[in-house]
C-alpha cells in the first residue's frame, strides 16, 4: 500500500495496480486488468504478472509469467504523487518498448488526453511521463504518433462553432482515454538502440536512428489522484519535486498566471527600430512586443544579420530596452523545421538528418553528369517536397525518376537549352526527408 496525502494505491502480488482511492473512493474499474508495467518482446506486450515487495529498498520486482523475464521497479511516494522508475530489466530477448498501463479507471467525465488527466466534478485521477524517453499514450503507432480519425465523446454545446466542425471533434492524444468502463491511462518507453525501419510521415521505409538513451531503463512516471479542484495544483507540485521546468511569469507559475494569456503586439523590430517598436507596444495598452521572423536560418537559429548586425548581444540590447519600459519580448522556435541555408544542411548535412530510405549506385558519378542510376525501383515511386538524395556528404537535388533497370534519377535544371547538371536544393523549408544513395560496385 502507498499513500499520498490524498490518495492510497495498492499493487498486488500479480503485479497489478488493484485499487487507487481518493477520499475514500475506489478508482480502479472492477473486472479489468491494470498492469502496472508490460514488455514488449518480438512484437508481443507481455503484462506483469507477479510482483514482490523490497521494503528495504522500496522496490517491486515483476515478472512476466512464462516468458523469461524480470523487471525491478523504484517507489517512491510523495505528498503529491508516487514516482516510479524501471531501474533494471533482466531478459536475453530485445525488449521493444515498455508499457506502463493501461491503468483501467471507473472514473469518466472530463478527459484530458493530452494532459493525462480524468477528473469529473469530485476527484481527478492522472499520469505524468517523468523525463522525455517516457510518452504519454499507449504505442499504437512505430511513429509514435498518434492516429488520425479518434472521434472525441465530446458533448459540449459550442453554439459559435458550424456544425461541420463541431461533428468533427477528435482526440489529440491517448495519455487519458474514455472507455467503456470510464478512462484509462497509460504511458510508454520505447528501446531506441538499434535502426528501426518504419512507416512515418507517409513514407513505408522512413529509418529511425539509434538512440543511445538507455533503452526502457530509466522510464519515469507519476501517479495521482487528488480533490478535482486542486489537480492543477499537483501538478505544479509534481512539476517541483522531480525537478521538471517549473516556468514562473511575475511571480506565478505560468499555468496560473493570468498574465500567460494576455495579448501582445507582432512587430519585426530590429536594433535600429526598437524604440518606435516599444512606443507602439505602449500606445496599444499591451506588454509583450513579439519578433515573428527574427531567424535567417531554422535548426541553429541565427539572426537576421539586417536586423540585428550585433548579433545576439544586439538582441539583448533590444530585450533591455523593453524591460526597462516595462515590456516583454518574444518569439517562437519550432522545432520541426529546417531551412536549407542552416548549417545542419549546408555545406555538409548533418548525420543526424532522418532519411526515408536507402539504396545502392549502380555505377560511379562524377560531377557533372545528369543522370545518376541506383538499384530498388521501389523507394522512388513516391514524389517528396524536396527530391533530395544524399550521396556520402552532399546533398543532391533531382527533376525525376525513370523507373527501369537501373532506376535513373534526371537533372533538376532540365530543359530551356540550359546544361544538365544536378543542383543543390534552395527551397526555404525542409519539410520532406531524403533518400540515401550507398556505393556498391
Amino acid at each position: 500500500m502507498l499513500t499520498t496525502q490524498h490518495a492510497l494505491f495498492r499493487i498486488d502480488t500479480s503485479g497489478q495496480v488493484s485499487s487507487i482511492q481518493c477520499d475514500g473512493r475506489e478508482l480502479v474499474a472492477a473486472q479489468q486488468s491494470s498492469p502496472l508495467i508490460s514488455l514488449r518482446i518480438g512484437g508481443v506486450l507481455h503484462p506483469a504478472r507477479e510482483a514482490r515487495w523490497d521494503s528495504q529498498r522500496n522496490h517491486l520486482t515483476l515478472g512476466f509469467g512464462d516468458l523469461d523475464a524480470s523487471a525491478v521497479v523504484a517507489v517512491q511516494p510523495h505528498v503529491s504523487h508516487i514516482a516510479l522508475e524501471v531501474r533494471e530489466i533482466q531478459t536475453r530477448a530485445q525488449v521493444e518498448l515498455l508499457v506502463w498501463g493501461p491503468y483501467a479507471l471507473s472514473l469518466s467525465g472530463l478527459i484530458g488526453e493530452v494532459v493525462g488527466v480524468v477528473r469529473n466534478q469530485d476527484v481527478a485521477v492522472g499520469i505524468q511521463a517523468l523525463n522525455v524517453k517516457t510518452l504519454g499514450g499507449f504505442p499504437s503507432e512505430e511513429s509514435d504518433i498518434a492516429p488520425d480519425g479518434v472521434i472525441a465523446d465530446d458533448h459540449g454545446l459550442y453554439t459559435d462553432l458550424p456544425l461541420s466542425l463541431r461533428e468533427k471533434q477528435s482526440w489529440r492524444g491517448d495519455t487519458a482515454t474514455a472507455a467503456p468502463y470510464g478512462s484509462s491511462l497509460q504511458a510508454y518507453c520505447r528501446n531506441r538502440d538499434h535502426l528501426r525501419v518504419i512507416s512515418n510521415w507517409g513514407h513505408a521505409q522512413f529509418q529511425a536512428q539509434p538512440l543511445a538513451d538507455g533503452g526502457c531503463i530509466g522510464s519515469r512516471i507519476a501517479l495521482f489522484a487528488v480533490p478535482a479542484n486542486q489537480a492543477l495544483t499537483a501538478l505544479g507540485e509534481i512539476e517541483q519535486a522531480e525537478g521538471l521546468p517549473h516556468p514562473i511569469l511575475n511571480g506565478t507559475w505560468a499555468k496560473q498566471s493570468p498574465d500567460a494569456t494576455s495579448s501582445y503586439l507582432i512587430a519585426d523590430f530590429g536594433e535600429h527600430t526598437i524604440e518606435s517598436a516599444i512606443e507602439m507596444t505602449r500606445r496599444a495598452g499591451l506588454k509583450v512586443l513579439y519578433h515573428s521572423s527574427p531567424f535567417a536560418t531554422w535548426g541553429h537559429f541565427e539572426l537576421k544579420g539586417e536586423l540585428f548586425p550585433n548579433g545576439w548581444e544586439g538582441f539583448r540590447t533590444c530585450v533591455q530596452k523593453a524591460r526597462q519600459a516595462g515590456l516583454g519580448v518574444g518569439f517562437h522556435t519550432l522545432s520541426n523545421f529546417i531551412t536549407t541555408n542552416d548549417a545542419y544542411v549546408t555545406p555538409k548535412p548533418s548525420p543526424h538528418l532522418a532519411r526515408i530510405a536507402s539504396a545502392t549506385l549502380s555505377a560511379d558519378v562524377d560531377a557533372v553528369q545528369a543522370e545518376i542510376p541506383v538499384q530498388r525501383a521501389e523507394v522512388f515511386r513516391q514524389k517528396t517536397a524536396l527530391n533530395t538524395i544524399v550521396i556520402g556528404e552532399e546533398l543532391i537535388r533531382y527533376g525525376g525518376v525513370r523507373m527501369r533497370n537501373p532506376v535513373t534519377f534526371s537533372s533538376a535544371n532540365a530543359g530551356h537549352g540550359a546544361r544538365k547538371r544536378l543542383c543543390m536544393a534552395t527551397v526555404r523549408w525542409l519539410h520532406s526527408l531524403w533518400i540515401t544513395i550507398t556505393r556498391s560496385f
